[in-house]
């Protein structure tokens, strides 16, 4: 399916081409607009939106939070809005690309399609984004957070090499769990871990966590496998370059930490839920990363 965007003026394309080859990444000249736009998006909402809106929806609580609480505040309403985007824009592809869906093993470790890449771009602003805010303040959230999006960015901008693009752009639906995840965060900020609707979040949050990362992550995680296994032990199609063994190997890695955070993280879900609902303890959720 083709990029609904129009391409970026044949200029900036000329200019990128060259330093893009040395890097091995074509295609990032060609979405590279997508990419900005969708990174100055993300600050302007961090900028402003957040800041102008967030005294409305919390009059009483946001006014009131200092140092790291605000900043965690405005970082999450970029995080939520970047978790509605993609999850949309991910859902969109996976069902309605019918290129993608007609991919073979091959296809799917070369491939390429207009829509998947556009969707890839859009993601990669918001990794941007991210990265350049842990590395603002490293101090506050610590040197793992900044290692773990610079290994993010890393690995997700090797879709435009093209490596894996279709996976990365399916593994964006875990963020349909990072919705009801941000609105528990806001929640709390709120004071309002006694109330009927945290815990009523907290059971959406459990059934969306257990079908997007338990159910569809393990099973995108075993076709991942199986293609990576095949990208590595045959030939690419005529033409293409063979994948690198340390990439083959790193995207193994990074999906098997993934999936079993998945699974850890799974676990003190339904702990914590079962505390809450079940034995009525006042116990707070936990502290699950939106990934």
């Amino acid at each position: 399916m083709k990029d609904p965007f129009p391409p970026p003026p044949r200029d900036i394309v000329r200019f990128l081409e060259p330093i893009c080859a040395r890097l091995k990444l074509p295609l990032l000249p060609y979405h590279i607009h997508e990419l900005l736009v969708a990174l100055f998006v993300y600050q302007f909402i961090y900028s402003y939106v957040g800041p102008r809106f967030s005294p409305s929806l919390a009059p009483k609580t946001f006014p009131n939070l200092q140092g790291r609480s605000k900043l965690d505040w405005n970082i999450h309403v970029v995080s939520m809005t970047q978790a509605m985007v993609m999850s949309l824009l991910a859902q969109y592809v996976v069902l309605f690309d019918e290129e993608r869906k007609q991919m073979n093993a091959q296809e799917r470790a070369y491939g390429y399609t207009g829509l998947s890449a556009m969707a890839l771009a859009i993601a990669n602003g918001y990794f941007v984004w991210h990265l350049v805010m842990m590395a603002i303040y490293v101090r506050t959230y610590g040197w793992g957070m900044l290692a773990h999006a610079l290994a993010t960015n890393f690995l997700m901008i090797q879709g435009f090499r093209p490596a894996f693009l279709t996976y990365g752009v399916a593994s964006y639906l875990y963020e349909w769990s990072n919705i009801p995840l941000n609105i528990h965060r806001a929640l709390g900020k709120l004071k309002m871990e006694k109330s009927r609707f945290y815990v009523f979040n907290g059971v959406v949050l459990f059934i969306i966590f257990f079908f997007s990362r338990i159910i569809w992550g393990t099973y995108l995680t075993w076709w991942f496998y199986k293609d990576i296994w095949s990208a590595w032990t045959t030939d690419p199609p005529k033409g293409i370059e063979k994948l690198p063994t340390w990439l083959l190997v790193g995207h193994a890695a990074s999906a098997t930490v993934l999936q079993t955070l998945n699974y850890v993280w799974f676990w003190l879900i339904a702990k914590i839920l079962v505390s809450r609902v079940v034995f009525k303890k006042e116990k707070k959720w936990t502290g699950v990363k939106d990934e």
